[in-house]
């Protein structure tokens, strides 16, 4: 089949992601990933994906060109995972399983020491996942992190903090990023 042929409805975009490198920009859709050049405004590809991955839950790290997606398993009970696609490649690169019945909320890049941050709103926890292509544990899960409040997270590089809420317990953790320690609770 023609990769660039139009996609079907079920395809429809639901989040976009730019690549800056690149002047690519993606859209996850249900089951495929489209492939916008940005220079030029056209389609350039379709990457296929499991059928599970079309939320707009993701991150991309444009340093080693790689977008990471969830992947829900479109079901209860069935396996959840973190898709890794290799932009370059503009393939699905590996799969990173999750526990059962996972629910990724949000994630995060730390582009210093290289490690996806991910919160799963069911569990109450975040997961880190190594993301350097240099490591021996490259797309392994690292660490859970316990946090009843894991729901959005934003990430202070710099001071390699994460800063975690949800709606259930209204307030912040501040957590500290490599060893999951709370620094400080806001309410």
């Amino acid at each position: 089949t023609d990769p660039l042929a139009p996609a079907p409805r079920t395809a429809d975009v639901r989040a976009l992601f730019e690549r800056p490198s690149t002047g690519k920009v993606y859209g996850i859709g249900l089951g495929a990933i489209t492939v916008l050049d940005s220079t030029t405004d056209t389609i350039t590809n379709r990457i296929a994906v499991p059928p599970g991955v079309y939320s707009e839950t993701g991150a991309l790290f444009d340093a080693t060109g790689r977008l990471y997606l969830f992947d829900s398993g479109l079901g209860f009970g069935t396996p959840r995972q973190i898709v890794a696609v290799d932009l370059t490649a503009e393939a699905v690169e590996a799969d990173i399983p999750l526990p059962q019945n996972s629910w990724i909320f949000d994630m995060k890049i730390n582009a210093t020491t290289k490690r996806l941050y991910a919160s799963d709103l069911d569990r109450g926890c975040i997961y880190v996942v190594d993301i350097d292509p240099a490591s021996p544990n490259f797309h392994t899960l690292l660490a859970t992190i316990v946090d009843e409040h894991a729901e959005a997270i934003a990430l202070k590089e710099s001071a390699n903090k994460l800063y975690v809420y949800g709606s259930q317990g209204g307030e912040c953790h501040v957590l500290n990023g490599t060893t999951g320690a709370l620094i400080k609770s806001i309410p």
